[in-house]
């Protein structure tokens, strides 16, 4: 399945600073899991004032199951640093939230993937849709 991060953050970002946020953590999942950056989804989600919690940004990060725990505290740290870096939020204040997906409870183009996170990530290495 495709990644997918899903960030909340408080209105008011410009444009460019959601893209370049995008860019960074594209490149970073990218390099985590070793495929193409294209094949990585981020979507941000704004509170208005008064709406965002204290305990600041939220990402949800939808991966397929069975990844080592290594790999989800470099994604982890990653976030952080992505959103510190690109907003100035502090990365203590990054929420990351894993969400480790089963076989078959992703669909693409009305289809459900059925393959491994490593089967269809061989694929889009070698950019099969």
């Amino acid at each position: 399945a495709m990644p997918l991060l899903d960030v909340t953050l408080a209105a008011g970002l410009r444009p460019e600073t959601k893209e370049e946020l995008r860019a960074a953590l594209c490149g970073d999942m990218a390099a985590l899991i070793g495929i193409d950056p294209r094949f990585i989804a981020v979507l941000f989600k704004e509170l208005p004032p008064g709406d965002m919690s204290e305990q600041g940004s939220f990402t949800e990060v939808y991966l397929s199951v069975g990844r080592p725990l290594a790999f989800k505290e470099a994604l982890v740290k990653f976030v952080a640093e992505d959103i510190n870096r690109v907003t100035g939020w502090p990365a203590c204040k990054a929420n990351v939230l894993i969400h480790d997906l089963q076989h078959g409870s992703v669909a693409a183009g009305g289809k459900i993937l059925n393959r491994s996170g490593t089967a269809a990530e061989a694929a889009m290495k070698d950019g099969a849709k």
